[in-house]
Parts: C-alpha cells; sequence; structure tokens
C-alpha cells in the first residue's frame, strides 16, 4: 500500500493553465483528446519491453508514473490500475458469467537518480506480487490508508485486446473504430467512472491513447501539454 505521505493528482500545480476552475462537484462535462503514437515508436516501445523483460503495460505505467513524479515534485506517486480477468482462485468462478474488472492502485516509487530501468524492474516486480489483491475491493485497499478516498485521483486503463481483434469478435470490420483506435468496452468503462481524469490505453501496431477529462475540472490546453510531456518521454 502507498506510504502515508503519498499524493498524486494528474496536475499539482492547480493554475489557470492546467484547470478551468471549477470543482468536480459541479457537474461533469466529458472531453477526450486521442492520439496515437506511430508505428516506429510502438514498436520502439515493445522491443524495449522485451529487452527489459516486462509488459508493454508495465512499461506504460512507469512512463505514466515518471510524468506524474515531475508534476507533483515527488518521487513516489499512486494511480488507478483497472485489471480484468477471471481468477482461478475464487470459489465456483467456473460457473459465473463475464469477467472481473476492478480498479487497484499503482504505484511508482522510485530515488531521484534511479534510471528508468529501475524504474520498470520496480514496477514489474510490484505488478507481479500485488496480483494476488486484483479482487480485492478497492474501497477495502482505501480504507487501510491514510488518504482514504483521495488515494487515487485518476485511472489508467490497459486494454489487453488489439481493437482490430475486439471488433472482428464483435462481428464488424473494425475500420470504423480501428481508425480512432479505441475500443467502445474501454470507452463506457471509463465513462462510468468517478475520476475527473482517465487515461486509456490501446496496444496494436500503432499504439493509441485517449485522454479522457473533466472539461469542469481540466481545460484543453492541459491535456495537450500531458500529450506533448509523454510525447517527450517516450521520445
Amino acid at each position: 500500500l502507498p506510504g502515508e505521505n503519498t499524493h498524486v493528482s494528474v496536475a499539482e500545480r492547480d493554475d489557470d493553465t492546467n484547470r478551468s476552475g471549477q470543482s468536480s462537484n459541479s457537474g461533469y462535462v466529458l472531453e477526450k483528446l486521442p492520439f496515437m503514437l506511430g508505428k516506429e515508436r510502438s514498436a520502439a516501445l515493445n522491443q524495449m519491453a522485451k529487452q527489459q523483460h516486462v509488459t508493454i503495460n508495465t512499461l506504460l505505467q512507469s512512463v505514466w508514473g515518471v510524468i506524474l513524479q515531475q508534476y507533483n515534485n515527488n518521487q513516489d506517486v499512486v494511480f488507478g490500475g483497472v485489471v480484468s480477468g477471471r481468477p482461478a482462485d475464487i470459489p465456483g468462478v467456473e460457473n459465473m458469467i463475464g469477467l472481473f474488472i476492478n480498479t487497484i492502485p499503482v504505484r511508482i516509487q522510485s530515488e531521484r537518480n534511479a534510471t528508468f530501468a529501475e524504474v520498470l524492474q520496480r514496477t514489474q516486480e510490484q505488478a507481479l506480487t500485488s496480483s494476488v489483491y486484483d479482487t480485492f475491493p478497492l474501497y477495502d485497499i482505501q480504507a487501510r490508508t491514510e488518504q482514504k478516498q483521495d488515494l487515487i485521483h485518476h485511472i489508467m486503463v490497459f486494454e489487453n485486446y488489439p481493437i482490430g481483434q475486439q471488433m472482428k469478435q464483435m462481428g464488424g470490420s473494425g475500420e470504423t473504430k480501428a481508425q480512432t483506435g479505441f475500443s467502445i468496452a474501454n470507452v463506457a468503462l471509463a465513462e462510468q467512472t468517478n475520476y475527473d481524469f482517465n487515461l486509456i490505453v490501446v496496444p496494436d501496431e500503432d499504439i493509441s491513447i485517449l485522454l479522457e477529462y473533466n472539461a469542469l475540472v481540466y481545460n484543453r490546453s492541459a491535456m495537450e501539454r500531458i500529450q506533448g510531456h509523454i510525447d517527450h518521454v517516450i521520445g
């Protein structure tokens, strides 16, 4: 679980350039900023993941964690990660229908002089260790921390299947949705959250990223800067 002093937000600097100035209690106006990394950079990321013996999910979580560390001026940050599957250790799971979807805290912690490879390895080790808690209710995790409901301010969703495969399974050609790179399932999932910011990643030959946000809390320029920082860190 995150340390007592851990705190994270998408952008700690609460100025006019980052936020619209309104509270999320005012309502929710959903806006989206989609972009793609390009096939060349996507291939390079997948190659890096293989060389470091980590998943592409771990790599991109680490990239986002490093960015959050800079935003918050804190080497210990937390965001929500969406996990799904059918855990074999749940009694009677073979008789249950559908996937089990849960949000768990993802902690990216590093020393200031740590290399990105070291951050990767630590994140991967934590992911393997914490996998046994993938079905543990988030509210129970929050209750055990000092931050309580403030433990997580946003989530990162990692699509398990390339968009083309999903559309074929749904009986469509996938052309329309493949052009945007995002599946109906994950967009709907993110829209149902209570978070003012969601980062959705769809792996494929050309990795797609979707920034979804509450326009009453964050403005477009803040999202465009986040896109720029992701592009910069990935290189």
